[in-house]
């Protein structure tokens, strides 16, 4: 995802379900459905105006949410919270529920 690729992924890899957004940034298939997996890879290697707009929403998703400097930045937050005894709730990305 960082390096803009479109992504199709199997929703039985751990952080698929909080990584991608289905039709967004990536496409996610069903671990047994080879026949769904095949006709999403035929999607985008026919369509590269789709493939630009879910690698460029796949970096977006990284840069924005999921870098390592959101994390860092979120765990400090997190701590400090803490520290100061109230638990501080991210919606999503590093240090939500997920």
């Amino acid at each position: 995802m960082n390096s803009g690729c479109a992504v199709v992924a199997s929703q039985a890899i751990g952080s698929v379900p909080f990584l991608i957004k289905h039709g967004e940034n990536g496409f996610i298939y069903k671990d047994d459905d080879i026949n769904y997996l095949y006709n999403k890879v035929e999607i985008l290697v026919k369509d590269a105006d789709l493939r630009k707009k879910l690698g460029a929403n796949a970096v977006q998703t990284i840069e924005e949410l999921w870098s390592p400097k959101v994390t860092a930045q979120r765990l400090v937050e997190f701590c400090n919270g803490l520290l100061n005894e109230e638990i501080i709730r991210f919606k999503d990305g590093p240090c939500s529920k997920v």
